[in-house]
């Protein structure tokens, strides 16, 4: 895991009241909503631990919901996120135990329109800071501190190096890369994050390759 300087935890730029409990639940929902890739229809947060506490109180209720209708951590519409969700999002809040994990917890399961539905777990570490630690119970670990490019690609050989032959030709150089597997065979996840800010056809290009199911890009600090 990586290390948090005292740095990562000073001074926020944020909507409050709390850091933890407001700006970084928005940061983990607005990373979530765009590893979804789709208008979120229905989404269900299943929050632990002091989540599940504190969570009316602290306005992390609605800084969730904000996080997954597009609106960021630092953003004045956060607190107006009950009114803009009627008609757009049906929502849900219920206290659960996800074992032994970060007290600032919290699952969101979301579906779209045509039903399509995924699900991401994370953690508000404090600082207006998050870190996505699932993606569909695939284990991983994003904290949106550099541009990330996440692939779920088929789990076969060659797809490391083909991914990372267009990174080369890009001129992209990779800060760190981690590949998760859900099954042997079938679906892989790469995580890469990179130095240099991204285009839409550098994007585009990672898109057209064979065996690229999705890929999704959360632009660093968002």
């Amino acid at each position: 895991m990586k290390q948090y300087s005292i740095f990562n935890i000073i001074g926020p730029d944020m909507i409050g009241p709390s850091s933890s409990h407001t700006a970084g639940a928005a940061k983990l929902s607005f990373m979530a909503q765009k590893i979804f890739g789709m208008p979120v229809k229905k989404v269900l947060f299943e929050l632990h631990g002091s989540f599940a506490d504190t969570y009316q109180g602290h306005g992390t209720d609605k800084a969730l919901l904000a996080g997954v209708l597009g609106i960021k951590h630092n953003d004045e519409r956060l607190s107006d996120a009950f009114e803009l969700a009627q008609g757009r999002v049906d929502y849900q809040f219920e206290k659960t135990d996800l074992g032994e994990v970060h007290p600032n917890t919290v699952r969101i399961t979301m579906t779209s329109a045509s039903g399509q539905t995924s699900v991401v777990q994370g953690c508000s570490i404090g600082g207006a800071n998050a870190i996505v630690t699932k993606i569909d119970e695939v284990d991983v670990e994003i904290d949106g501190a550099y541009d990330t490019i996440i692939t779920v690609h088929k789990d076969q050989p060659g797809m490391v190096a083909t991914l990372s032959k267009i990174f080369a030709e890009e001129r992209i150089n990779i800060a760190y890369m981690k590949l998760y597997r859900e099954t042997r065979g079938r679906h892989a996840i790469m995580v890469l994050e990179v130095d240099e800010n991204l285009r839409k056809e550098q994007l585009a290009k990672l898109k057209e390759q064979k065996d690229v199911y999705k890929v999704t890009w959360i632009p660093r600090g968002e």
